[in-house]
């Protein structure tokens, strides 16, 4: 199953709760409600009853579309009266489009995220909120409806994923097919852009013996995502959206030194992290930079990554093409 869908829902700007509408065949003799009327059955919210408001009436078929706004669900037989006490009508039958239970459908309520959309309009993709927010006739999203307000309108909540980047899969007769191609169109453009930085050396950097010192570039080659806030600080920091990162460094001496040669690449200031990359050099040959190339670290938005070095003997860092730090994503998180 693609989707799940039945009959229509209002949808109200600026508001996370859709409300499913009720389809009701009113018994003979009810009155001709109106869209707009505001509703009660059954002494209303504030008694055993509830509250709504009419979407449609159908006159020639007594057929009357309402959506709760209080109070109880209504049941065959409780009377729908309006506010004005003038018009009335008893519930004869639900037809099929109404409510189905949100809070216990198990297609709704079990599973991983599932997304939402509205009519035709392919902005309306939206994700369903935890299944303790639905009751019997609304669910909720877990952002406001951004779109126009409005009464009977189709949705889809969508159930089916590709298993590995996780686009919606389309089926016949799903709610808003653009919608759901229009979401896999911008996912695979998102997750096919290259996505990283390089900085390299502004001027030559002194490194002391014996301490631990972060090799500060002061260059930004290139940066797709603000990875690097200023480039003389020496690291990077992972932007929203990435969830594994691959860095890669390169950093040649002045001269020969007679020393150890250590760098490393630190994840939020530490060495504790699975893929914490590090390379030595028994001694610094000015004419072999000492490079390495980490495997895939998990990262979430906001972790740094900085390049240290730590020798013996004092060394200089040289302001050469072979001085570098580069850091690339190579696996982003699920759309949003």
């Amino acid at each position: 199953m693609a989707q799940v869908s039945g009959g229509s829902v209002r949808v109200e700007n600026g508001s996370n709760t859709i409300r499913h509408i009720w389809d009701v065949q009113l018994e003979n003799g009810a009155s001709a409600f109106a869209e707009g009327d505001v509703i009660t059955w059954d002494g209303g919210s504030g008694s055993t009853g509830g509250d709504g408001v009419v979407a449609s009436f159908t006159a020639g078929t007594l057929r009357l579309y309402f959506y709760r706004t209080a109070g109880a669900n209504p049941t065959v037989g409780e009377t729908i009266t309006d506010s004005t006490t003038t018009k009335t009508g008893a519930i004869a039958s639900f037809y099929p489009n109404s409510p189905p239970n949100w809070s216990t459908d198990p297609d709704i309520t079990s599973g991983g995220t599932k997304m939402v959309v509205f009519g035709s309009d392919a902005t309306g993709n939206y994700t369903l909120a935890a299944s303790t927010q639905h009751t019997s006739d609304t669910f909720e999203l877990t952002t406001n409806y951004v779109g126009t307000t409005g009464t009977i309108v189709s949705y889809g909540i969508h159930t089916d994923f590709t298993p590995n980047l996780g686009l919606p899969t389309v089926n016949y007769g799903d709610v808003n097919a653009v919608a759901l191609v229009t979401r896999g169109l911008v996912e695979l453009d998102r997750r096919g852009k290259f996505r990283g930085a390089m900085v390299t050396m502004t001027a030559q950097q002194t490194i002391a013996a014996a301490t631990e010192t972060t090799i500060v570039p002061g260059t930004t080659a290139y940066d797709t995502d603000t990875w690097v806030a200023t480039a003389n600080a020496g690291f990077f920091t992972v932007p929203s959206g990435v969830a594994k990162v691959r860095v890669s460094f390169s950093v040649r001496a002045v001269a020969d030194v007679v020393s150890t040669w250590r760098c490393h690449v630190l994840k939020n200031a530490t060495t504790s992290y699975a893929g914490f990359t590090e390379t030595n050099y028994a001694a610094v040959d000015d004419a072999t930079p000492i490079t390495g190339n980490s495997p895939a670290i998990a990262v979430a938005a906001g972790d740094t990554l900085k390049l240290q070095t730590l020798v013996s003997a004092e060394t200089i860092v040289a302001l050469d093409s072979a001085t570098w730090f580069a850091i690339e994503a190579v696996e982003l998180t699920a759309a949003s």
